[in-house]
């Protein structure tokens, strides 16, 4: 699916992110606030930013379904998607498929 190993592990990375906003969905308010803070109003990331706020609008499975699929946009949404949760170096590592050990 992914053709290189950066774009692998921002998948990896997206499909952990993805499950965290559909358990929580208060975590979408994170993503909104960070897009406030650090992409709005800056004129070469105003086409991502009105990209990730109709894809706010959606529900918390359609937004993990848009943002882990195997489309253009899907991947567009993995290079510009704004912190929703930070993820444990535990958890990281095991999205990432390595022991901790070997972190």
């Amino acid at each position: 699916m992914h053709w290189d190993r950066n774009k692998e592990r921002c998948y990896s990375l997206a499909l952990l992110v993805a499950e965290k906003i559909s358990q929580n969905p208060a975590l979408i308010a994170e993503g909104r606030r960070y897009l406030d803070r650090h992409v709005r109003g800056k004129s070469a990331q105003q086409p991502y930013y009105e990209l990730w706020m109709k894809v706010l609008e959606l529900t918390p499975d359609e937004i993990a379904s848009r943002l882990v699929a195997d489309t253009a946009e899907g991947a567009l949404l993995r290079d510009t998607c704004p912190v929703f949760y930070v993820p444990s170096h535990t958890e990281r590592a095991m999205a990432l498929g390595r022991r901790i050990a070997d972190t």
